[in-house]
């Protein structure tokens, strides 16, 4: 990209900038999973980052913002830790330096293998060196193919731990869930199943089944 790259402190007149932004990247990771996913709340969201940006963040977080052309392109939250105060105690070794936590990175889509993430990037472990920072951190969706060869390949991270999730819905729900998608009108169907449907159907397959009338369904929990 031949437009320059200008990278400064986050002000409170950005918060319609970045809720825009904010909101097309949510739009993106929806169509990648909606079952991990949602597109925020459009109204008084403009006015909600507004709001968040005219509170004086701790001395240990820093909030930058890259401009293209003269508008916000994307931004950068991180905040500096010190070791942990029993970090002697434990047997996870990053715990024992002082460590930048790099909390949120945003890019504009359309901007997106366009440099404006890397030097972001750049400049907030940049800030957190001067802050006596000797590691970095950071999590992102781990089926994102935009995120995560940037850390990797772009940036220099390497995988270091997993974050699992598991649905914990009651078996009479996820029943009822696996009904509803595949039958309407008395109309049943086969239909692609999404990652939660499957566990579902997996707990469903599991668990023992209720008694006829015991069942929340019959019960009309459902509504």
């Amino acid at each position: 990209m031949g437009d320059e790259i200008v990278v400064r402190d986050v002000r409170p007149a950005d918060g319609a900038a970045l809720s825009r932004i904010w909101l097309d990247v949510a739009k993106y990771y929806v169509e990648l999973d909606p079952d991990a996913f949602q597109v925020p709340d459009e109204e008084g969201l403009a006015q909600w980052f507004e709001n968040d940006l005219r509170e004086d963040l701790p001395d240990n977080w820093r909030t930058l913002v890259a401009e293209v052309r003269g508008e916000p392109a994307g931004w950068v939250t991180g905040h500096v830790e010190p070791p942990h105060p029993h970090a002697g105690r434990n047997f996870v070794r990053s715990i024992t330096e002082t460590r930048l936590v790099v909390d949120a990175l945003i890019v504009a889509p359309s901007l997106w293998r366009n440099g404006v993430g890397s030097r972001l990037m750049g400049k907030i472990e940049e800030w957190a060196r001067s802050q006596g920072a000797s590691l970095s951190t950071l999590d992102t969706y781990v089926h994102s193919p935009v995120s995560v060869p940037f850390y990797e390949t772009r940036m220099g991270y390497e995988r270091r731990s997993l974050n699992f999730v598991k649905q914990l819905r009651p078996e009479w729900a996820c029943r009822f869930r696996w009904k509803e998608k595949l039958c309407s009108g008395g109309v049943c169907r086969d239909e692609a199943l999404s990652k939660a449907d499957v566990l579902c159907v997996s707990v469903e397959v599991a668990l023992p089944e209720h008694k006829v009338g015991h069942d929340p369904v019959d019960h009309g929990a459902h509504e």
